[in-house]
């Protein structure tokens, strides 16, 4: 039911992108726990109201990225789809080059590579771009996220619930 293109495709591109995953999330994945368990229990520490008002800015950073996951998933997915199209037809368009020749199949083979290209190219773009916006929203919510610690952080200081050196050390 599948062409060859398409399971080698799907094959070669998904063991490729495991292997790099893996191989690169690992160190990084038990690094960023530590981090994180270490800092969230120096923020509890210095003062919870900043403490929360910081947890509060990153849920609002997770669900955005969240909605954003979800929206480029569905591109994504359509993306790889469209590529096993591709490489599936150009394999079988290039194992049966004679038999296309021979029945003057070569308009209809070009128009249906076309069809799969531009499928593959409006998906690609449509992924690449949102996941594209993932970096500058985040920043965009550490930025948010700072400067609402430091408000906070300010009304406490001013109200004398804590002195100056908590903020800097948030």
């Amino acid at each position: 039911k599948v062409s060859y293109g398409d399971v080698l495709s799907r094959i070669t591109n998904d063991v490729d992108a495991i292997g790099q995953t893996l191989g690169q999330s690992v160190g990084s994945l038990i690094t960023s726990i530590t981090l994180f368990f270490g800092a969230l229990i120096m923020m509890f520490y210095n003062n919870v109201t900043m403490t929360l008002c910081a947890i509060g800015s990153a849920l609002l950073g997770l669900i955005i990225m969240g909605v954003i996951m979800k929206v480029s998933q569905k591109y994504f997915t359509r993306q790889q789809v469209a590529l096993g199209d591709v490489n599936g037809h150009v394999e079988e368009m290039y194992t049966g080059h004679t038999v296309v020749k021979a029945y003057c199949g070569e308009e209809r083979s070009i128009e249906q590579f076309e069809k799969y290209n531009k499928d593959l190219y409006v998906s690609g773009w449509k992924s690449q771009f949102l996941s594209g916006l993932m970096m500058p929203i985040m920043n965009f919510v550490g930025n948010f996220g700072y400067v609402v610690v430091c408000v906070v952080g300010a009304a406490l200081a001013m109200d004398g619930n804590i002195e100056f050196g908590v903020i800097v050390a948030f």
